[in-house]
């Protein structure tokens, strides 16, 4: 029999880092999306029922969180990584995913048209 200390149990997270990026004039937007773990880093099953939310952290420095596996995040123009951390409901959080890197470039905006 095999004992397990959940106590200790981080939860395990295998990330895709996906990103859809859009721009205007003011601001540069992104959108991070990930695959949810399926089982945690003692190679037991994870269930969506128990991922509580993730943290998505930008350069090391929490942005913000989700009970989704996606966060949009608005930054200006610069270079990025993304990093994301599972929770589960127990509060035991998995070590960071791979950083993702990022590097978005502002447009300038349309010019006007229908000028009369």
């Amino acid at each position: 029999m095999i004992r397990v200390n959940w106590s200790m149990l981080v939860v395990g997270f295998l990330l895709v880092l996906l990103f859809a990026a859009t721009f205007d004039a003011f601001a540069a937007s992104y959108t991070v999306t990930c695959d949810p773990p399926t089982e945690r880093t003692d190679g037991t099953p994870l269930t969506p029922a128990e991922i509580a939310e993730y943290k998505f952290l930008v350069d090391g420095t929490l942005d913000g969180t989700s009970t989704a596996c996606s966060y949009l995040v608005n930054r200006p123009a610069g270079t990025y990584e993304i990093t994301a951390v599972t929770v589960d409901t127990g509060g035991l959080e998995s070590p960071a995913s791979p950083p993702f890197p990022l590097t978005l470039i502002q447009s300038p905006p349309m010019a006007p048209t229908g000028l009369r």
